[in-house]
């Protein structure tokens, strides 16, 4: 569900595809797909199967804070309830008609890389089953076109999200990012570091940050 004014309720194909290119564009550099997935052309499509698949979810079922400029989208932030235990479920997926895109998403990776992913899932999941979710609203993911990267867009529209997900009745906001080099970012929107957690080989490591959303930047 879109979450900004004087918009349509929901995001058509055609805007699902293009939020997924931009998003997966920005992700490319992401430190943790880098150690994933080597080649930049491989890691394109891994990103875009990936994110379309969680978008038409997130589209029906979560929220899409739609950034523009002079009409255009050049951003996009996705939240869902943090205490929705189906998330981005394989009932989703099937319900999404998104099983070719997992397929697609599969088929692209290697054995080694798929290791790599279940071990950073592990991670995941265990913090996910253990953390207290009532009254928090988790910020999925976040990305910009990388002509306005750095120009505050980003920044500004997840500043206005804190009112709008108050007033629904969310005390936190909660993300995740295992780009180290996101946490001053994130900082300076009022987030702070709650938990690092690295997998067993130490090679990736995530962190857990969370915002009071009656707290002003």
């Amino acid at each position: 569900m879109i979450i900004d004014e004087n918009c349509n309720k929901y995001l058509n194909k055609n805007e699902l595809i293009e939020m997924a290119n931009i998003m997966s564009d920005a992700f490319l550099t992401h430190s943790n797909f880098v150690y994933t997935i080597k080649r930049d052309d491989k890691r394109k499509k891994v990103l875009f199967n990936t994110f379309l698949m969680m978008y038409k979810i997130i589209n029906k079922y979560g929220y899409i804070s739609v950034v523009k400029k002079d009409s255009k989208s050049i951003g996009y932030i996705t939240f869902m309830d943090a205490k929705d235990k189906a998330q981005i479920s394989f009932m989703r997926i099937l319900r999404t008609n998104s099983l070719l895109l997992v397929i697609k998403l599969i088929f692209n990776l290697r054995i080694a890389e798929i290791a790599k992913l279940i071990k950073y899932l592990k991670i995941y999941n265990k913090y996910q089953k253990e953390e207290n979710k009532e009254g928090k609203v988790h910020l999925y993911s976040t990305g910009v076109d990388f002509n306005y990267k750095g120009k505050g867009y980003m920044g500004k529209a997840i500043r206005n999200s804190y009112m709008y997900f108050q007033d629904l009745g969310y005390n936190e906001m909660t993300l995740e990012t295992a780009d180290l080099s996101n946490i001053p970012i994130y900082e300076k929107l009022g987030f702070t570091v709650i938990k690092r957690i690295s997998t067993s080989d130490e090679k990736q490591t995530i962190c857990f940050m969370v915002k009071k959303l009656y707290q002003k930047v």
